[in-house]
Parts: structure tokens; C-alpha cells; sequence
């Protein structure tokens, strides 16, 4: 196992590298000119120049790709354009927001699907089944900025039960219901549908009807021997549901005005903020390998008879 873990970490660099190259294309191809936003309506040729020297536009693109790749080798990720604050700075500092929120989400997702998967599965063809089913088909359907849109208007506004967005002065936890209600509930709609899925498909092999049986009481076959063997396919959808998060959920942070470092992203594109984008897609791209390598872990301890690394003959 250690020999596995090891080998998918060093498949991280070039992922890492290919990441990096892509949005460096991408960010500097964008329409716009971080050089024109920095300099007032009337400007001269020369300011001009000048300002894209002070930013390092002015050298070819090969050119500031490498000089990029070595400052980031040495841990230094850039300075804002606008703020010429350190880039890893302004991101260490929106994250705990982030992660807050998409903790929250995620857990909320996972205590209310899996059950209402389970039960599902459980009663199929019946009342129960059809409402939980359609009450999924509702929550994937639903936009996550229409459904922010419609709480803040319901439960703010004309309610006055929740504040409509921000994170307080200082934070408390009040604030987070909302977004993270928004954030989870099509992830929550997604993660019950498959766990009745994945609760079906076990509830029909014969290791269940053997259990059962064996006079063992059905609370154990479902909790020990079904669902345990159901939850991979479910975990994996958490583990990706989780690092989407993480990774910023633009549209519930920008909604909700909740400061994490979606809301930074989505300035920094705004703005055309180069080392931001960057700072931030890299560290998305980090989470993605990082959460998908201790999904991978975790299987053994839903199916001790995986092995990592085994070859078949």
C-alpha cells in the first residue's frame, strides 16, 4: 500500500505541470489587458510600456512561463496585479472560509442522502420511494444561484429568520446555513439517488440472502453487509463532491457574499489578475489529487479484499 500511495504521488508533478501550462495559456489568450486596467483613461505610450515592464508582460511567453515555474519551485507564488499582495497570502487567508463551507455542505449531504438512499432502496415501488425520488429529481434540477436567490428572498426578506449573506463581524455559524443548504442540496440529491442505485444492486447479490439466512437480524445485514459494500461507488461521489467544493463554489460564495476564495477567483478573472487565477486553479488542482488519493485509501476499509498495486496474471 505504501508503494501505491507513493506511486500516485509522484504522478501528481505532471498533472501538476500540465495544470499549470493549460490555465497559463488560457489566463494570458483571455480578451482583456491587465496593463489597461491599471493605468488611468488617458495614458501614453510610455506609461504603457512602462506598466507592463513593472508587471512582466512585457517579455515573450515562454519567457514568463519559466520565470513563473522557478518562482514556484521556490514556494512563491506571485503578487497580485491590483493588490500586489502575495498571492498565497490572499488565498491562506479566504480558504478557512471556503473550507468551512464546503465541510459543512458535505456533511450536511451526507447525513441526509445516504439514509434517504437506504431507505429508498429499502422501499422500492412504494410512496416512500416515489416522493424521495422526485424531492432528488428536484434538487439536482435546481441551479445553485436560483435556489441561493429564492432562500435569501424566502427566509430573509420576508421571513427575517436568517441573514441574506456574508459571514458576520465576527463570524458566526448563523451565517452559514444558507450557503451551505444551497451548496449541499444538489450534491444531496445526487449522492441519495446513487446510493438507492448502489443499495440495490447489493440488496440482489446472494451474500445478502445468505446472511439473512443465517438468522442474522436485518438491521446488520443492511448496515454491516450491504450497505458497507455499497458505499464505495457513494464515497468516491463524496470524495469529488468535496473537492469541487473546496476548490471554490463560485456561484453560492458570490451569491451569498461568503468570502472564500471563489469569490477570488471570480475577481481575479474579472480583474484579469494573472497570479491569482493561477494561485487559485493550482491549489484546486492540489485538492483534486490529494482528496481522490484518500478516496482510493479508504476503499479498504469498506472492502478488505481490495489490494493496491496487485497484478493479475
Amino acid at each position: 500500500m505504501t508503494r501505491y500511495v507513493l506511486g500516485r504521488i509522484l504522478q501528481m508533478f505532471p498533472v501538476l505541470f500540465g495544470v499549470i501550462l493549460a490555465v497559463f495559456m488560457l489566463t494570458h489568450i483571455l480578451p482583456g489587458d491587465p496593463v489597461l486596467l491599471m493605468l488611468d483613461v488617458q495614458y501614453t505610450e510610455e506609461e504603457y510600456k512602462e506598466m507592463q515592464a513593472y508587471l512582466g508582460l512585457d517579455k515573450p511567453l515562454p519567457v514568463q512561463f519559466m520565470r513563473y515555474l522557478n518562482d514556484l519551485i521556490h514556494g512563491d507564488l506571485g503578487r497580485s496585479i491590483h493588490s500586489e499582495e502575495p498571492v498565497i497570502d490572499m488565498i491562506f487567508r479566504r480558504f478557512p472560509a471556503t473550507f468551512l463551507l464546503a465541510t459543512s455542505a458535505i456533511f450536511l449531504a451526507a447525513i441526509i442522502s445516504i439514509p434517504i438512499g437506504v431507505v429508498s432502496a429499502l422501499k422500492q415501488n412504494t410512496k416512500v420511494d416515489y416522493v424521495s425520488m422526485v424531492g432528488a429529481q428536484m434538487g439536482i434540477s435546481m441551479p445553485p444561484f436560483w435556489l441561493g436567490l429564492m432562500l435569501i428572498l424566502l427566509l430573509s426578506l420576508y421571513l427575517n429568520i436568517l441573514p441574506p449573506g456574508g459571514r458576520g463581524d465576527p463570524p458566526d455559524l448563523i451565517h452559514l446555513i444558507l450557503p451551505a443548504c444551497t451548496l449541499s442540496t444538489p450534491f444531496m440529491a445526487t449522492s441519495a439517488r446513487l446510493t438507492r442505485s448502489c443499495m440495490l444492486e447489493v440488496l440482489r447479490e446472494g451474500y445478502i440472502t445468505a446472511a439473512r439466512s443465517r438468522g442474522y437480524s436485518e438491521v446488520r445485514v443492511i448496515l454491516k453487509h450491504a450497505l458497507r459494500n455499497a458505499m464505495i461507488p457513494v464515497v468516491t461521489n463524496l470524495g469529488l463532491q468535496l473537492s469541487r467544493m473546496l476548490g471554490g463554489a463560485l456561484v453560492t460564495e458570490v451569491v451569498f457574499r461568503w468570502p472564500g476564495i471563489g469569490g477570488l477567483a471570480y475577481d481575479a478573472i474579472m480583474e484579469r489578475d494573472y497570479p491569482v487565477v493561477m494561485g487559485v486553479v493550482l491549489l484546486i488542482a492540489v485538492i483534486f489529487i490529494v482528496i481522490n488519493l484518500i478516496v482510493d485509501v479508504s476503499y479498504r476499509f469498506f472492502d478488505p479484499r481490495i489490494e493496491y498495486g496487485a497484478r493479475t496474471p
